[in-house]
């Protein structure tokens, strides 16, 4: 159980042995995850309800700098689910730990559980940065078995020909910048000293095919990030990449030719 208005002498009690004892000094410690008073969030403050697995795998979470722990230990029970509260920049930032403890678990049950609250939040965010409704709820999201049509059309490798951020000839500095996703769910992706490597999954959202987490590296420095890629016309990929922390650029590719 865990209490966002917790009081200043906080009992507490072993259900197995039985033990008891009062906590108390703990405000403004090391271990107060609460809002300091001056906090002001960026942008309104939206609703997503998670299951208690899922809930779990966020409280689980070894990379979250204080900032999002208190994020994650302000989740409180509706009686049937957990209810996080976050802006649109808490979660973005919240999204970037997701990605790099997922990139990096090797146990497969709960790297599962990470991709299944990467997908959750990431499908909030993206319907929030779409001006849709403030509330998501992780039983809407469609499973990730069988790429559908759509997801088969995207597998291969693409040829990255625009950035907004940087020109075609940067873009190709090390080698020719690409996109690829292959249908095993992953990928990969290169331009200008940036290297990444993609778990994919189909998007509910209406605007994307594809939705990913990459973790890679630029220059030798380690880097982690989302993004999204759809198909337009004439057989063009659309998408866009987000750095954790960092810049975010749109992108356009062209189908790889031998």
């Amino acid at each position: 159980m865990f209490r966002a208005d917790l009081p200043a002498a906080i009992e507490w009690q072993c259900n197995v042995c039985g033990d008891e004892g009062v906590i108390s000094g703990w405000e403004e410690s090391p271990f107060d995850l609460r809002l300091p008073g001056n906090h002001t969030r960026n942008g309104p403050n939206h609703e997503i309800f998670l299951s208690d697995e899922l809930a779990g795998a966020l409280r689980e979470l070894t990379l979250l700098d204080v900032e999002c722990e208190r994020l994650v230990y302000r989740m409180r029970s509706s009686g049937e689910d957990n209810i996080l509260e976050a802006s649109a920049d808490e979660l973005d930032e919240l999204l970037g730990f997701v990605a790099a403890d997922a990139n990096h678990e090797i146990n497969p049950n709960r790297r599962r559980r990470l991709d299944r609250a990467f997908a959750v939040l990431s499908d909030a965010l993206g319907t929030w940065e779409s001006g849709g409704g403030s509330d998501s709820s992780d039983s809407a999201h469609r499973s990730s078995g069988e790429p559908g049509p759509d997801a088969r059309d995207i597998t291969g490798r693409w040829n990255i020909v625009e950035m907004d951020l940087w020109d075609s000839e940067a873009l190709d500095l090390v080698a020719p910048a690409f996109i690829e996703f292959s249908s095993d769910h992953r990928g990969s992706f290169g331009f200008i000293a940036v290297t990444g490597w993609i778990d994919w999954r189909i998007s509910d959202v209406d605007r994307f095919d594809v939705e990913f987490s990459w973790d890679g590296n630029d220059e030798g420095g380690h880097i982690t990030g989302r993004g999204w890629a759809t198909l337009g016309d004439a057989e063009a990929l659309h998408g866009h990449l987000y750095f954790h922390l960092g810049d975010d650029s749109g992108f356009r590719a062209e189908r790889f030719r031998k």
